[in-house]
């Protein structure tokens, strides 16, 4: 491949990178397809189609995802900072300038945990204490081993907690698209 075709796929990939329009743009798409899993597990559940009941916490994952691809969108119109901290997930951080309620920051803060790992993983494996402390994990050690209850664990999906996040989702959609 020509070095400057290269270097000109990574500039433009760069650019698109940094621009709030994408990731506003992505957010959305999650945002869309979390209702439409919302939207039909409650319509398998009316039906007793058992089956829907996975798509839950599928739909509170992306709810999560768009949450935090809206809140860089947000960090990125208003050049609040370096536009390389998009890169972490700490949410509140990058929503600087937005006033939330109570609950909505135990959402973003659900959102966050979804995001770096309840949505996607039985367990959280966990690298610091510090880490598991954080999110409030109940263990006990049994035979030298840490056993986590997973029952325990505050990932637990229902459709209302999904509408929350949603709500919040457009909540910031809304500063993002206040912004000039």
């Amino acid at each position: 491949m020509d070095k400057s075709i290269s270097k000109s796929i990574r500039h433009q990939g760069d650019q698109m990178a940094f621009d709030h329009s994408q990731w506003e743009y992505q957010a959305r798409q999650l945002a869309y397809s979390a209702q439409h899993l919302l939207d039909d597990h409650v319509d398998m559940m009316k039906v007793k189609a058992w089956e829907g009941i996975a798509l839950l916490p599928t739909s509170q994952f992306l709810s999560s995802l768009a949450i935090e691809l809206i809140s860089k969108a947000y960090f990125l119109k208003r050049r609040i900072g370096n536009r390389e901290e998009i890169y972490k997930h700490q949410v509140l951080d990058l929503c600087d300038g937005i006033t939330f309620s109570i609950e909505q920051e135990e959402l973003m803060a659900l959102a966050e945990s979804n995001v770096v790992w309840a949505g996607r993983y039985p367990t959280p494996k966990w690298t610091k204490e510090k880490l598991k402390a954080e999110y409030g994990v109940p263990c006990e050690v049994i035979d030298g081993a840490e056993h986590i209850d997973a029952s325990k664990i505050k990932n637990s999906s229902s459709p209302q907690r999904v509408a929350d996040l949603l709500a919040l989702y457009s909540f910031i959609w809304g500063k993002w698209n206040d912004v000039t």
